[in-house]
């Protein structure tokens, strides 16, 4: 029951930092900034040499937000492909990597794996990684109080970099930054190094600007060329900057000066004055670091094409030249290498290796690769040199792995089988007779594993070719034991396409043929076909039965008591029972109508499940609510480790029930859950060390469900506006087992 042992919370609570850490400088007179928002060669008289950010992932309260939204089409210049990321572990990090972001999607895809155009795991890791969390996030501090992290002596004990936030030392105690902060001096070399450290064959040239040098022709003139910029600004206006942003638009209207931002905070467009910092200027610039990227496209990843076996007794082989291993042979291997890459690959070279003990290297264990087109394939120069024994078991499969680097990209990692003949019928006797197989049937064909995403009666079986095979043979079954198979291919190809299926699960195996006769049968796939395409309920909770059955409950924070989520009758959305959030453990025997205590953090936590065959997917629930405004709260929100939870908080007085949604396709920071094996949901209440009232939260009627199969999935919206009495906010909530 009592899952989680700590909890840290990151929270997006209002964090508002007194104090910020740069001299204010005095707003000079309006002339000085000229008709361009300041052309300046010199820096501004007082002007601070380097300057900080300060913010934290929620807005400083009463900032001004300025305009959102688009302005109409003729007035305003917005680079479109910029990546909208939401605060992850500083402002800083989160602005440079939507500009990283952003050239990932312009012709240079090896700074992100995968897409960038969303906020994903991988780009999550690239702005800040879990390591630089552990080692510089934690203990999370604020002003004025700053805790030693992994940056202070001694070292050596934090992770080698590996992300943008480590390369910019934000949160790194050694340099004064607090958790979340940045320098304005150490943004050009965070995005110069990580480049440098991911796509080495890009050329990155990055270059902080500060006000001045930095003037709106020239701002204009980088959107001009599509590139985005990263501001340092001061959000409230008191003279010290506070804020990183990502500025990719401006206002061209002939009237004010305007640039257009992702903040960090939301996912939408912002415009402010493009002028210079100055007490009374809200959103006034510090500077601007900008970047542009040249070079190559890169190649890869090389990956195994296909191989050819020498045994005969002809340089450094010794076998029965039948191009099959078989048992005591000495063989010379050729492998092909595919490049899957859009630029040619040189330089290429691959290392084999295998931890098969019935395979012993004689000669070559790397060779040199001609030079690969995108596209094409190459095949080793030297040939790989191995024994096989003599006692190898018949059928044995020996499994070869090859590391493949290049000039110009890389390291790659791909792997390939060989099977091993030894039949009985097999002799080897010495000179002047040789081995023979006999009758040399094919060897079994491996069936790979079929892809049905969509779970519609359409899909492709396919198979490896096997040695020997001239022709193939297709089985069907909706019986795992094959009692009554159907052949449903026959021919030498190794793929073929089912349509019309019904739904059901069908299950296949294929072997090989020649005119010697069959060989034997591969291992079996099976294919689910779905019934309907349609909402599919994963959990449904009404606390009407019982409770917590297979959800997970417990309080963390137990330091004043074990309060969690409990099945109460005190209030009710429908039936006869609720979800009380401090009605279990300790609070079970509480009367109705208390308050809830202080220093709860209590949780239900349920999963993991799969969304793996999801199109979309969402929690819905009711809710009822009597908290203070900004501080206590009901969390909802989702996981794919189990730890960290990513989702939004409601606190307030909610005046009755409402309904609540948390769609796992758009999930804070996590992006788009469908697709993924792993996810966990969570509900939390919280509450911090002050100011209590009746009751709390309760929840009722929680429904988890995803859709599967084909056709438009409509996931729920809350349709009601929130009263006045209520805030949500966005909230990460690390709980640590």
């Amino acid at each position: 029951m009592r899952r989680f042992a700590s909890l840290i919370l990151v929270l997006c609570i209002a964090l508002v930092f007194l104090i910020a850490p740069m001299q204010a400088a005095q707003a000079p007179p309006e002339s000085s900034a000229g008709p361009e928002g300041g052309d300046s060669s010199v820096l501004p008289e007082g002007w601070p040499e380097d300057a900080q950010s300060t913010t934290g992932p929620v807005p400083p309260e009463g900032i001004d937000r300025g305009q959102q939204g688009d302005l109409a089409p003729e007035v305003q210049v917005v680079l479109s492909g910029v990546p909208a990321y939401i605060w992850h572990n500083g402002c800083g990090p989160t602005a440079a990597g939507m500009v990283i972001g952003y050239w990932d999607g312009q012709g240079f895809p090896d700074l992100v794996p995968g897409s960038a155009s969303t906020q994903t795991a991988a780009v999550n890791n690239m702005i800040s990684s879990s390591g630089n969390y552990n080692d510089y996030c934690l203990p999370i501090d604020s002003y004025p109080n700053l805790l030693p992290d992994k940056s202070e002596a001694p070292f050596g004990d934090e992770h080698p970099n590996d992300c943008v936030a480590d390369l910019m030392r934000t949160s790194q105690s050694y340099y004064s930054n607090y958790y979340g902060w940045s320098w304005y001096s150490d943004v050009d070399n965070a995005l110069q190094g990580y480049v440098s450290m991911v796509a080495p064959h890009y050329t990155a040239t990055v270059v902080n600007q500060p006000w001045g040098t930095f003037t709106w022709n020239s701002f204009r003139a980088e959107i001009d060329a599509g590139r985005p910029v990263v501001l340092l600004v001061d959000t409230d206006g008191d003279g010290g900057t506070d804020h990183f942003v990502t500025a990719y638009g401006y206002r061209d209207d002939g009237g004010t000066n305007q640039y257009a931002c992702r903040d960090t905070w939301d996912t939408g467009i912002h415009w402010y004055n493009f002028a210079q910092m100055a007490s009374g200027r809200p959103w006034g610039i510090y500077g601007a670091t900008t970047f542009r990227l040249s070079g190559s496209v890169a190649p890869g990843p090389l990956v195994y094409n296909s191989r050819t076996i020498d045994d005969d007794n002809s340089g450094d082989s010794s076998g029965n030249g039948n191009g099959i291993v078989n048992c005591g042979e000495t063989i010379e291997l050729f492998v092909s290498l595919r490049n899957q890459g859009s630029a040619t690959a040189t330089g290429v070279n691959a290392t084999i290796s295998t931890s098969d003990p019935y395979v012993a290297f004689v000669y070559n264990l790397s060779s040199p690769y001609p030079d690969i087109v995108a596209g094409g394939t190459g095949t080793n120069v030297d040939d790989f040199d191995m024994w096989v024994s003599d006692s190898t078991p018949h059928n044995h499969v020996v499994h070869f792995n090859l590391n493949v680097t290049a000039s110009n990209g890389g390291p790659w990692s791909t792997s390939f089988d060989v099977p091993v003949s030894c039949t009985g019928g097999e002799y080897k006797v010495h000179l002047p007779l040789v081995v023979r197989c006999w009758p040399p049937i094919p060897y079994q064909p491996t069936l790979y594993a079929i892809s049905n995403p969509d779970g519609d009666g359409n899909y492709t079986v396919t198979w490896s070719a096997a040695d020997g095979a001239t022709t193939y043979q297709l089985h069907e079954d909706d019986n795992a034991a094959f009692s009554s198979p159907a052949e449903v291919y026959s021919g030498s190809g190794t793929s073929t396409s089912i349509s019309g299926r019904a739904p059901g699960t069908y299950h296949y195996r294929v072997r090989g043929s020649n005119s010697f006769g069959f060989g034997g049968w591969s291992g079996t796939q099976s294919v689910t076909v779905q019934s309907t395409s349609g909402w599919t309920t994963i959990k449904a909770e009404t606390f009407e039965g019982p409770f917590p059955n297979d959800w997970d409950v417990g309080d963390t924070n137990a330091s004043g008591g074990d309060y969690y989520w409990g099945k109460r009758t005190c209030r009710t959305y429908a039936g006869s029972y609720s979800g009380w959030a401090v009605g279990g453990g300790d609070g079970a025997s509480r009367a109705c109508g208390s308050e809830y205590p202080t220093y709860v953090v209590g949780w239900m936590v349920y999963g993991p499940f799969s969304l793996a065959d999801a199109t979309a997917a969402d929690l819905t629930f009711q809710l009822w609510l009597n908290t203070e405004l900004g501080y206590d709260k009901v969390l909802r929100a989702a996981s794919v480790d189990g730890n960290d939870f990513y989702g939004y908080s409601t606190s307030g007085t909610t005046e009755g029930w409402i309904a609540k949604t948390l769609d796992l396709a758009a999930v804070p920071t996590l992006g788009d859950l469908t697709g993924r094996s792993n996810v966990w949901i969570a509900l939390v209440f919280i509450s911090d060390s002050t100011i209590t009232r009746a009751e709390g939260a309760y929840v009722d009627n929680i429904v988890l469900r995803k859709y599967v199969g084909s056709g438009l999935a409509t996931v729920e919206r809350e349709s009601e506006a929130l009263p006045a009495t209520v805030r949500e906010e966005v909230m990460q909530l690390r709980l640590v087992p």
